[in-house]
């Protein structure tokens, strides 16, 4: 596990948030709005260890959002991953052996079109 990417994705994530709170959702470009779907899937996988805090959160679509985000953007590695979470529980415990390399992806796109 990367911590710099962990870090990145909880720093992001927060003024992702913030822009939110300030501005409102139609106020985020794609980039930020799977930056935020990112961050509620980490947030769920990681302390819940399942889905369910992102029904909660009111973000039972982040899955299925940051899919298509992942394919319309071309980011292989992402998209693949979360091909797994049609599947639980094999997406939750393979979880930290795909996180770096998907999210160093979607960082590294935040990072080209904000460019």
């Amino acid at each position: 596990m990367d911590i710099d990417l962990e870090t990145w994705l909880l720093d992001a994530g927060g003024l992702v948030i913030q822009k939110m709170a300030e501005q409102g959702a139609s106020a985020l470009s794609a980039p930020e709005r799977a930056v935020h779907w990112m961050w509620l899937v980490d947030y769920s996988v990681r302390n819940a260890g399942c889905f369910g805090p992102l029904e909660d959160m009111g973000a039972k679509t982040a899955l299925s959002d940051l899919v298509r985000f992942a394919q319309d953007a071309k980011l292989s590695a992402l998209s693949s991953w979360l091909q797994l979470s049609d599947n639980e529980e094999a997406f939750c415990s393979a979880y930290y052996q795909h996180f770096d390399k998907s999210c160093a992806e979607l960082k590294g796109y935040c990072e080209r079109t904000s460019a």
